[in-house]
């Protein structure tokens, strides 16, 4: 037995108590009588510095509150805790997986369960080759816009490509222009600073050099050359040439020959079109690969991941026989290392289904206990509830109260 002493606190000048040791012990009394006085001073108890809160107008001696044989722990469920965790619209108590389900048991088995995760990211983890490539994807990607059906839209780069002339496609007029045109070095800025030049063509001597024009042949190369060649479409042409040849290893060289020849020459579109698309199609269906395995690397799975983890894996496999325009033996080495070890991510993941299943069943007793402890305990209190614990993993997981009136079980929608 317990016994306890409080003076000056709040409306008590001097109280005693007693709390019988295993048993439930009630105080009760209309509003005002020093109930909540009486809790927090036993609180408080063990902290001197707060007592201080509870100092009566009545008096200047300080508040003070003895318990003999000392408590060694207090714990207190108040009005504070029912009005900030407990009751939160239709949800009974906020984070519910630490209160309920965190149980050693659970943590010993989840820390066992990440450790084994964290050796399958390990295997999904990029090397250097891969990583770069898919830079190089995103970057020839990036270069085209694409309609919502996935057609080619005719701007920018594409448009460039459909150029009737290009760097690589010179215009009879302009063949004494060739040296210029065709040094990889200089051909940008020398467009650019040839197009620029035309704005101080006046008179009849050359805007260059000063030197007397034939006018007639002079506006005509002029005029053939501003349809001609734009400083945006050179540079769309060379850079998405450059892009190719960085990517020259990973294709059939018989593919790369046919793709170049089609962004150099004058060709129909809807040729140059057709072998576009699909180089890009095949682009996507990589990087969707690469960027599954990253996801998958780097998330941190949890229990409710358990029925989608085939579906996950499948979606990193690389379909070797899908490409038509990659091929040769650098890509089938990346697509081989990415398979391995997807394959053998399949064989640990049945592993890692049953980790979790069994680490479910844990977390499920965990729940039918607790519910079971809590809804005895309300049932003999003659309290209508009932409390329900709804829970996947630690990131997913609701306690909600039912209603126990007339046989009938109802939601709380609101407290």
């Amino acid at each position: 037995m317990y016994r306890i002493k409080i003076e000056n606190c709040n409306n008590i000048v001097e109280g005693e108590l007693t709390i019988e040791d295993g048993k439930l012990n009630i105080f009760y009394g209309i509003n005002g009588t020093g109930k909540t006085t009486i809790a927090k001073a036993i609180e408080f108890s063990k902290e001197s510095q707060k007592i201080e809160e509870l100092q009566s107008f009545y008096t200047e001696t300080p508040a003070s509150v003895s318990i003999s044989p000392e408590v060694g722990k207090i714990l207190v469920f108040n009005e504070e805790f029912v009005r900030d965790i407990v009751f939160k619209e239709d949800e009974v108590i906020q984070n519910s997986f630490e209160v309920f389900l965190k149980t050693p048991n659970y943590s010993q088995k989840k820390a066992q369960l990440d450790q084994h995760l964290q050796a399958l990211h390990n295997i999904m983890k990029q090397d250097e080759e891969i990583q770069e490539l898919q830079k190089l994807l995103d970057q020839i990607a990036g270069k085209f816009k694409r309609n919502a059906n996935g057609k080619l839209n005719k701007t920018g780069v594409y448009k460039s490509v459909l150029s009737k002339s290009n760097l690589y496609n010179i215009p009879e007029e302009l063949d004494s222009y060739r040296p210029f045109i065709t040094n990889t070095e200089i051909n940008i800025p020398w467009i650019d600073w040839k197009s620029k030049g035309d704005a101080f063509d006046v008179g009849d001597g050359c805007p260059y050099c000063s030197e007397t024009l034939n006018r007639s042949v002079h506006n005509q190369r002029k005029e053939v050359f501003k349809k001609t060649y734009k400083k945006s479409d050179s540079q769309n042409l060379k850079d998405l040439l450059d892009l190719l040849e960085s990517l020259r290893i990973y294709v059939k060289p018989e593919k790369y020959d046919e793709l170049v020849s089609y962004v150099k020459t004058d060709v129909p579109e809807d040729i140059i079109s057709a072998i576009l698309e699909k180089l890009l199609l095949e682009l996507d269906v990589m990087l969707k690969r690469f960027a599954a395995i990253v996801e998958f690397g780097n998330r941190r799975i949890v229990l409710a991941d358990i029925s989608k983890l085939e579906q996950q894996i499948n979606e990193m496999e690389i379909p070797k026989s899908f490409f038509e325009i990659f091929g040769g033996e650098k890509i089938e080495n990346v697509i081989n290392r990415i398979n391995d070890q997807v394959l053998e991510l399949r064989s640990e993941a049945a592993v890692l289904k049953r980790e979790m299943g069994a680490l479910k069943g844990v977390m499920q007793a965990t729940i039918q206990a607790s519910q079971t402890d809590i809804n005895e305990f309300l049932k003999t209190a003659g309290i209508n509830y009932e409390l329900v614990i709804l829970a996947e993993d630690e990131t997913n997981s609701r306690t909600i109260l039912k209603q126990c009136f007339s046989g009938e079980r109802t939601d709380v929608t609101k407290i």
